[in-house]
């Protein structure tokens, strides 16, 4: 579509000021979020969250996000149990966090879009019972500093991965690895093990 180029102008200031009112909006809608949660949800010095951001904390989630971090737009954190994020950590566009119990990610930690990270799946051992009525099996995740989920990427309940560690996109990790695993497939395995420094880094499995 050709633009006169006398409306160019006023677009471009039309388009500025919708994304300046739009992050004004966000931004305010954060601030009364941590007015109404207090210390239930704690957000770092310099941590940048994009709009379109999906908070659903319930009565007794916590959220705790580090310093200097990033949570990109879209991204969903469902947080019934406690949600720990460190420094530097960047949640990817579109990616859900759900938490009965705890996740814990590491300091430097890259989540590419559309990472799913759930602490709990569904039972379904009584085939006379609808699946919804059957409740969950909940366990921990723990993410260690300066690992890399690639797009796609799930984390079933249970999994600890090492620091290090780099997932390829759309694996899903079912089991924890120690640290510098390069993992990928489905269910996620070992294709590389990078040299980790055991000095530097603890294994976590």
């Amino acid at each position: 579509m050709n633009i006169p180029a006398p409306m160019v102008p006023v677009i471009t200031g039309i388009a500025y000021w919708d994304r300046r009112v739009a992050a004004w909006r966000d931004r305010a809608q954060l601030m009364l979020l941590q007015a109404e949660l207090g210390d239930r949800l704690t957000i770092g010095e310099g941590t940048r969250v994009e709009r379109g951001v999906i908070w659903r904390i319930g009565s007794t989630g916590r959220v705790r996000v580090g310093e200097m971090s990033t949570i990109r737009t879209g991204a969903e954190l469902k947080v019934d149990g406690k949600l720990t994020i460190g420094k530097r950590v960047l949640i990817g566009a579109w990616s859900t966090l759900s938490v009965f119990e705890e996740v814990i990610i590491g300091d430097d930690c890259l989540l590419a879009e559309r990472v799913s990270i759930r602490d709990h799946d569904h039972r379904f051992e009584h085939p006379d019972v609808p699946v919804a009525d059957q409740g969950y099996r909940v366990s921990t995740i723990r993410l260690g500093n300066n690992v890399w989920l690639g797009a796609g990427v799930t984390l079933l309940k249970g999994v600890s991965l090492g620091d290090g560690c780099v997932v390829g996109a759309n694996a899903v990790v079912t089991r924890s690895f120690p640290a510098g695993c390069v993992l990928a497939g489905v269910p996620a395995r070992v294709i590389q093990q990078l040299p980790i420094d055991e000095r530097s880094y603890a294994c976590t499995d």
